[in-house]
């Protein structure tokens, strides 16, 4: 879910069911984009899920 600007760019506002769980851990892709937006050289993120591969 988001929003388009003027110029055609997407923002993303909520992503409503993407969650990845590791270790019996849920983690939500904005908290991993969160951590990797502040190392240098990344000027911008964004996470996505896909299904395990098994």
């Amino acid at each position: 879910m988001g929003t388009l600007d003027a110029d055609g760019c997407l923002t993303l506002k909520v992503r409503s069911k993407d969650l990845i769980i590791s270790g019996g851990s849920t983690i939500y892709p904005r908290q991993v984009e969160d951590v990797l937006q502040f190392l240098p050289g990344v000027l911008e993120v964004l996470v996505i899920g896909r299904p395990e591969l098994e």
